[in-house]
């Protein structure tokens, strides 16, 4: 996703320093991968979060 978002983004560079216009649909779906990247790594360090925690709760387990 986030190899994506970066190619749209180049995509989009390319265009504007050729000089053409860029459909306002390119802007829409440079937006949209950003977001869903976005909530991917939110998703993903909440998950990482969550291991950490189980871990520490775990190893208190042992400990008591």
């Amino acid at each position: 996703m986030q190899q994506q978002w970066l190619q749209a983004a180049v995509n989009i560079a390319k265009i504007i320093s050729n000089g053409q216009p860029v459909s306002p649909g390119g802007f829409d779906d440079l937006r949209r991968l950003r977001e869903s990247f976005e909530e991917v790594e939110r998703a993903n360090q909440a998950i990482g979060r969550i291991a950490q925690a189980q871990k520490k709760a775990a190893e208190e387990e042992t400990t008591s």
